[in-house]
């Protein structure tokens, strides 16, 4: 199985989602990291679900950290950010939900994709009214 992501916005609020199938590596990974931060200098999003569900990962806690740090230093503080996993991530999810929050970013793990958007839409709106406040 080829490694592949499916892409979209929620709207009205603006959150971008990726579902992850396949085989995982670092490198796919940190470009797609990268990409997702470039995509937030030019539209303003307003969380994240990245769904790991179908996803096989195989990263180091070191790989882990470098992801993170390209999300803490390119996505806005306290940007809403959920994660999507099954009963095989969740150590990985787990300990990448604590660099995350290491990061400033509002994180939190779900082991179903109906959970996640609940949180993530009512935070999303939060964090949007804080953003135009400001």
């Amino acid at each position: 199985m080829a490694f592949t992501v499916d892409k979209s916005i929620i709207d009205p609020l603006g959150i971008f989602q990726a579902v992850l199938h396949g085989p995982n590596s670092f490198s796919i990974s940190h470009d797609n990291a990268k990409t997702l931060v470039r995509r937030f200098e030019t539209a303003p999003l307003n969380g994240v679900i990245i769904d790991y569900t179908d996803c096989v990962l195989g990263h180091s806690m070191g790989e882990y950290k470098a992801i993170a740090e390209t999300f803490g230093t390119g996505l806005p503080r306290g940007l809403p950010f959920a994660y999507v996993y099954n009963e095989r991530q969740l150590a990985h999810v787990m300990f990448m939900t604590r660099l995350l929050a290491a990061q400033n970013l509002s994180v939190r793990a779900f082991p179903n994709p109906e959970d996640a958007r609940n949180w993530i839409l009512a935070e999303a709106e939060t964090f949007r009214a804080r953003r135009d406040a400001a």
